[in-house]
């Protein structure tokens, strides 16, 4: 014999609470598509900054390398010729 479910609510509350779990699912239905929004944002900065980072980094290296060079007092014909050895 098949038991038979037991309620406690009356109809009208368990309306209310099917309406107040949808207006809820909404709201974080409204939630996730923002912090999707803001994640896909992040990541386009992140390639960004990094691209930005490696440049930086690029320039210094740069630089470090034409003021050891005026250190060693060499002239390009000088370095070219050190790197073709």
């Amino acid at each position: 014999m098949p038991r038979r479910r037991q309620v406690n609510m009356s109809v009208e509350e368990i309306t209310n609470e099917i309406a107040s779990i949808d207006v809820q699912i909404e709201s974080l239905t409204s939630q996730v598509k923002d912090l999707k929004a803001t994640k896909k944002k992040l990541a386009k900065d992140f390639i960004t900054a990094k691209k930005q980072e490696d440049e930086a980094a690029k320039v210094r290296q740069m630089e470090e390398l034409v003021n050891l060079i005026q250190e060693k007092g060499l002239t390009v014909e000088q370095v070219k010729e050190i790197l073709d050895k």
